[in-house]
């Protein structure tokens, strides 16, 4: 039995010179709240990617966030 929907995600890839980090956190709640922060110039993204997460999730505050740098920034 599911005792809890609280979770945390975590992945990394890089790929011709580019580093990209994406997190998912999950929290129990009563209703659907999905929130996406991107990098800039990739917010046409947001909603494509808000409809896959409210296509799998029936309940619960979703925040999810990428990352894009050069490898070997900060």
């Amino acid at each position: 039995m599911i005792q809890s929907m609280t979770g945390f995600g975590r992945a990394e890839a890089s790929a011709g010179g580019w580093r990209c980090v994406v997190e998912l956190r999950s929290v129990n709640n009563r209703f659907l709240d999905v929130r996406v922060r991107l990098p800039q110039g990739l917010g046409l993204l947001e909603e494509h990617l808000k409809k896959l997460l409210r296509g799998r999730m029936e309940r619960g505050k979703i925040e999810g966030s990428a990352v894009l740098a050069p490898e070997g920034a900060g």
